[in-house]
């Protein structure tokens, strides 16, 4: 004996996917109707026999595009229809069965749970006359098959009209919000603090680079809504507004000068201010250094180039400890003092999880914390980019732990270094090339 197991839902809802088909194919048409036939027979210039094949290719197209619509409408509505028998059949079916078993526990009296008796005698008064019948079929029904089309047209336009991407693009436009704002915090932090005229340059550099960040993460926002706009008619336009990821690259799409040198300006504008925030981390990496070889108790602030970093009474200090350090190494291996040179290891280990601690869960301050911040927002940038890897865990675990230069509480880390890298990278060489662009 064989069973037959049919789901209306998935009736329903391939019925209603087969429709949307169809609504695509005629919109797929009728674009090629208005985009492409009439602007080829409203043609000014010479008239060549390319242009009428063209159109002839062109509503030959159009013609099999309708034809595959009224296959999928009429797929449709046969679904549609069997849906309604069958419907038709199991209500019949149910009846039956309900007289039959009612005749059948009368005849030999059986008696039912409570539960069953109250289930039995609402479904019983809602099938005993028409009005309740009515009810059931043209008011509870079709607030059924209204909850199902809701759900299924939302799970469409996540799959085939650009949801998904919406909420994608919309995360990732968020992120870089995000790090805007962490970046102008945390600059306006430094400004506020003062220092060098390279510091504050550099704080007023960052604020500008962060506030670009922000107007660019906007920009995305807006674009990712765009694409949504244009995916069901016109994909291919919706693919190229969504790789729009600044304002510049929206500004250069446009026909107009002044956008485009607008976004020149930007990018030059972005490299500049790039340039001094790596002149600067270069320079605290460098005054590091100098209070290792020298050292120094000084703080980092308190540091002159000029007057201190390159004196040559710096450079004999360096001289004399690497000296000392040579002399110390001879010393240690005639003693055969392994501990000697076992303590920089132990250093670099310990110093490992503390470099990390500061680079992800420093909230010691608002500065430290912001910093934190960021490095875990672009962390989950490098994920989307790098996925879960050794590329990750390199420059995201082992550059920011590895010491440098020890500095008490704030060594130099490799992961310094890799930041500059960065920035050149991303910022100095598209600004490069903006410059060449332009000319």
């Amino acid at each position: 004996m064989s069973t037959v197991a049919i789901s209306y839902h998935d009736i329903n809802q391939t019925a209603r996917k087969a429709d949307q088909v169809a609504q695509k194919l005629d919109s797929y048409a009728s674009g090629i109707n208005s985009r492409i036939i009439n602007k080829l027979n409203n043609y000014q210039g010479g008239y060549s026999s390319d242009i009428s094949s063209a159109i002839s290719i062109a509503k030959q197209k159009v013609e099999i595009l309708e034809e595959q619509a009224e296959r999928q409408r009429s797929f449709s509505n046969d679904l549609f229809a069997l849906e309604d028998e069958c419907k038709s059949v199991d209500r019949a079916v149910k009846s039956r069965i309900s007289s039959l078993t009612t005749s059948f526990r009368d005849a030999y009296n059986i008696e039912i749970g409570a539960l069953d008796k109250v289930y039995s005698t609402v479904v019983s008064a809602f099938n005993s006359n028409v009005v309740t019948r009515w009810v059931k079929d043209k008011v509870l029904a079709p607030i059924d098959n209204w909850e199902n089309e809701l759900i299924g047209n939302i799970k469409h336009w996540y799959n085939y009209q650009g949801g998904k991407e919406l909420f994608v693009g919309f995360f990732w436009a968020a992120v870089d919000i995000a790090i805007g704002i962490v970046t102008v915090v945390g600059a306006a932090i430094a400004l506020a603090a003062g220092g060098s005229a390279l510091a504050i340059a550099a704080a007023i550099a960052g604020i500008v680079l962060g506030v670009i960040g922000i107007v660019n993460g906007l920009t995305n926002l807006v674009n990712e809504a765009r694409a949504v706009v244009s995916a069901d008619k016109n994909p291919l336009k919706a693919y190229r507004v969504r790789k729009e990821d600044s304002l510049q690259d929206s500004f250069r799409e446009t026909d107009s000068k002044l956008l485009h040198g607008m976004a020149t300006a930007m990018d030059i504008t972005v490299g500049v201010c790039a340039a001094i925030t790596i002149v600067h981390s270069a320079g605290q990496i460098t005054k590091k250094g100098f209070k290792w070889l020298t050292g120094s108790k000084a703080k980092l602030k308190d540091i002159k180039y000029i007057d201190e970093v390159f004196t040559k009474q710096t450079w004999d200090t360096v001289l004399t400890r690497g000296k000392d350090t040579i002399n110390n190494t001879r010393v240690a291996f005639k003693t055969k003092n392994f501990r000697y040179f076992l303590e920089p290891g132990e250093i670099v280990i310990k110093n490992f999880g503390k470099n990390l601690k500061n680079e992800y869960w420093n909230f010691g301050s608002v500065k430290d914390g912001t910093k934190s911040v960021k490095s875990w927002l672009k962390l989950t940038k490098d994920v989307r980019d790098d996925g879960v890897g050794l590329k990750l865990a390199f420059k995201n675990v082992v550059l920011p732990g590895a010491i440098l230069i020890p500095n008490g509480k704030n060594d130099a880390t490799f992961g310094d270094i890799a930041d500059i890298v960065e920035k050149i990278k991303e910022k100095i060489v598209p600004s490069f090339k903006a410059i060449g662009g332009a000319h």
